[in-house]
């Protein structure tokens, strides 16, 4: 067997220095690992819930790509064309108002375009609409107004009755109308005034 005096030669001491930094270094690098592999773990643990999501929607790409086309078609029956001039749209929901309310039964005295607003991707275009007649077919232009295509929103309606001569004529009203109607693609679209 060594001796204390065998074990303190250079030698050995050399020997034992280098095998403890050699122990050292291989532990530092066995931990350095671990917390590697923790950390890479942990990263997979987020990331599996965000991939089932994305394999989710791979596979119902199909489904979400009729949808989208049932929604692109639903709000082309309901808004004016992107592509239109914002000038010819407003004439065109101004002529088919003052059209909508003359079938109805209602005397037309005037409309007004007024100042388009941008709004939400949107233009939203206004107009004013003064018309005389019977309550009944006051009632029948806001049914046609409801059914509209593109559709046309009531934003303010005032009505007024007339005076009657006597009381076996009907009774007759001035409508004060506030309409507006959307126009996609309100991105580009300035405010208008007319």
């Amino acid at each position: 067997m060594l001796n204390r005096a065998t074990w303190r030669k250079p030698e050995y001491l050399v020997v034992g220095v280098t095998l403890g930094v050699l122990v050292i270094v291989v532990l530092y690098v066995m931990i350095l690992l671990l917390l590697k592999w923790q950390q890479y773990d942990a990263q997979i643990d987020d990331i599996e819930p965000r991939y089932a999501r994305l394999a989710g929607l791979v596979q119902s790409e199909s489904q979400l790509r009729a949808l989208e086309r049932e929604g692109r078609e639903s709000l082309d029956s309901l808004v004016y064309g992107a592509t239109e001039n914002t000038n010819s749209v407003a004439t065109k929901l101004q002529q088919q108002a003052r059209n909508i309310f003359s079938v109805a039964g209602l005397d037309v005295s005037a409309s007004q375009i007024s100042r388009s607003k941008q709004r939400d991707g949107f233009v939203q275009i206004n107009i004013a609409l003064n018309a005389d007649g019977s309550l009944d077919a006051l009632a029948q232009a806001l049914a046609e107004l409801e059914q509209a295509r593109p559709k046309i929103f009531v934003s303010k309606i005032t009505v007024q009755p007339k005076r009657r001569r006597n009381t076996n004529e009907p009774q007759l009203v001035e409508v004060r109308a506030q309409l507006r109607s959307l126009q996609a693609g309100g991105q580009g679209a300035q405010d208008q005034s007319y």
